[in-house]
């Protein structure tokens, strides 16, 4: 209890904290209550389903990435750095992720830009030409 906790509202965020835990799980499955920083926002409504991130644990100074379609887990990656107008692989190590980003533990500089879309067709490519 007490566990922070993020709302997504469509595209809106609110903040919130974990009020109580139900002590028994059905399927596997925990339920509990949250309660939203700012309990009168005009988005919340009775009835109202929303996504719930639970915050698990924060990192300070971490380089970051978007988070994209190609990412399934912590592990090895090959994405395509941008270097003028031509994307080169690389590989690349990604750690821990949230909803908006992931975070690149080796294989990346501040300031690289890569491409997180899923870029399986292009495997095996050495360069591809960005027009």
């Amino acid at each position: 209890m007490g566990g922070a906790v993020i709302l997504r509202i469509g595209k809106e965020r609110l903040t919130g904290i974990i009020n109580t835990v139900t002590p028994l799980s059905q399927s596997g499955a925990i339920t509990f209550t949250v309660v939203p920083d700012n309990m009168s926002h005009p988005r919340l409504r009775s009835g109202l389903r929303t996504e719930v991130f639970v915050i698990t644990s924060i990192k300070d100074d971490v380089l970051r990435i978007r988070n994209g379609s190609f990412y399934s887990g912590p592990g090895d990656y090959t994405l395509f750095v941008l270097d003028g107008n031509m994307l080169h692989p690389r590989q690349v190590r990604l750690g821990e992720c949230n909803y908006d980003y992931i975070e690149v533990i080796s294989g990346l500089e501040s300031g690289e830009q890569v491409i997180v879309s899923d870029m399986t067709k292009y495997k095996g490519k050495e360069k591809l030409k960005v027009e």
